[in-house]
């Protein structure tokens, strides 16, 4: 395999995107040998691209449009042919009976929602690349993100199109409709980019933001665990997922993948099937191996293929419970406002959080909304804002009281691993370091406001939803890391 050509220059500046983690080997020499090694560009590593949906060209799209159609016609055909469109979305969830491998598999709120996402979107990839007939096709990801792109927030347009493949009615309409839009507090990375340093509180606060509120802005079968893989879109939302989960580990400072010890995430294998259709398993550990050829994939941002290092130091979590809201609840689509009590150990954590931190004395504020059952999917999200003013006619996220979305998305049902009730968390870390005098402070206030899409000038669009979600109970914690 050929190498690709680096100056001296060029490679010392390349070295320090992966600033922060830990290089392999016994001496400085092999140490900078591996590295250089693994930073091939993306075709030297045989990696396939993955671009911006709006970045395909003319045969690309084309390309993906086929593999797409190629693979909804085999589930027509023999709706148990793993590598049929429904068989796909049924590993991710399904109602359907009697229930086939791998079916309603997929991990939220788990360790393993990254990784098995990882997986699953590399199975699949694979899968709609030969069907595409194009060899080099990649999965394309929607970034919906992009600040730059006034658009980036709408559907696709292809996605839009009612004679496309790509077209699912039972979305939100003003977003089929091209109306509507994703608010830009469903999108944003503030929690996320460069985000917390511990893999497992950015894993909680990617899978609300933007991950959940996507998926309940999108609405329709996007909306629920057992038909979200149905829509062509889904797949574009999840790769983009697996991208930002790159981009974070980018940023150094200790940012790494979970430790060898952590042997449960590395070593649980989960089940899928390749483009023959044969069933493969694949685990933690798989991913991060340098050795493994069945998912290597470069995102079109990057310009070398990179394998990220493991975390050097293992950390475990304690769990400290410091406020409390003991009654039941129901939301719905109207805003509610409730007051958490504090004990006696939230002044001091609060003070501990305001100082500069190491990695390693990092604080992780969370808000649970614990025994949570919804009715029935959500179409709808909640932006979580701490101590709002009463005046506050119509909160945004750019507000400082504005803490982070909460998504239920999933709510109205368990999936694998899951045995107790469900708990819904959102990290309200930044805003509370935000907030003047919290040391003395004796109750925090909470509201919470239901959004859905927004119009092109940015007004909340009415909710036509009536579904309501029942929580027992909401408690306030910080995770504090130990060595």
């Amino acid at each position: 395999m050929k190498e690709s050509n680096f100056s001296r220059r060029g490679f010392i500046k390349g070295l320090g995107i992966a600033g922060g983690f830990s290089l392999l080997g016994s001496t400085v020499d092999a140490q900078v040998l591996r590295k250089y090694l693994m930073r091939k560009t993306c075709k030297d590593a045989g990696a396939i691209i993955r671009k911006s949906f709006k970045t395909l060209t003319a045969a690309e799209l084309t390309a993906f449009k086929n593999g797409v159609s190629v693979m909804k016609a085999r589930s027509v055909a023999n709706s148990n042919d793993p590598t049929g469109w429904t068989y796909q979305a049924a590993i991710h969830g399904t109602s359907a009976t009697p229930v086939q491998t791998a079916w309603s598999t997929c991990q939220h709120n788990t360790t393993f929602f990254l990784s098995w996402h990882r997986m699953y979107i590399c199975f699949f990839e694979r899968i709609l690349r030969k069907a595409s007939g194009m060899p080099g096709l990649g999965l394309p990801y929607w970034n919906y993100s992009d600040s730059a792109d006034p658009n980036a927030r709408f559907l696709p347009a292809a996605f839009r199109d009612a004679t496309s493949t790509l077209y699912t009615s039972n979305r939100n309409a003003a977003i089929n409709a091209g109306t509507g839009q994703l608010s830009g507090g469903a999108v944003s990375l503030a929690s996320v980019i460069p985000g917390p340093t511990g893999f497992y509180p950015f894993t909680n606060n990617i899978n609300g933001t933007p991950h959940g509120a996507v998926h309940n802005g999108v609405g329709g079968g996007m909306s629920s665990f057992n038909t979200a893989g149905l829509d062509p879109i889904f797949w574009l939302h999840h790769c983009n997922i697996d991208r930002l989960w790159n981009r974070w580990l980018a940023g150094g400072g200790g940012r790494s993948n979970p430790p060898a010890t952590d042997t449960t995430w590395h070593n649980t294998n989960f089940t899928f099937f390749d483009e023959n259709g044969a069933q493969v398993q694949m685990k933690g550990a798989d991913i991060v191996d340098p050795k493994n050829s069945m998912c290597r994939s470069c995102y079109d941002e990057e310009a070398v293929f990179v394998i990220w290092d493991l975390l050097p130091w293992d950390f475990k979590y304690r769990e400290l419970l410091i406020g409390y809201y003991r009654k039941p609840l129901v939301l719905d689509t109207r805003r509610l406002k409730f007051v958490i009590d504090l004990n006696e150990k939230a002044k001091e954590v609060f003070a501990r959080a305001l100082q500069t931190a190491k990695p390693e004395d990092e604080l992780n504020f969370r808000l649970n909304f614990e025994g949570a059952r919804a009715d029935k999917p959500l179409e709808f999200f909640y932006e979580v804002y701490l101590n709002l003013p009463e005046n506050a006619v119509d909160p945004n996220y750019k507000m400082e009281s504005y803490a982070e979305n909460l998504s239920f998305f999933g709510a109205d049902q368990k999936h694998s691993m899951e045995k107790e009730e469900l708990k819904f968390g959102v990290n309200i870390t930044n805003a509370l370091k935000r907030l003047k005098n919290l040391g003395e402070a004796k109750t925090l206030s909470v509201t919470l406001v239901p959004t859905g899409l927004v119009s092109k000038d940015e007004k909340r669009l009415p909710i036509r939803s009536d579904a309501k979600v029942s929580v027992d109970q909401i408690t306030l914690s910080v995770q504090v890391r130990e060595k």
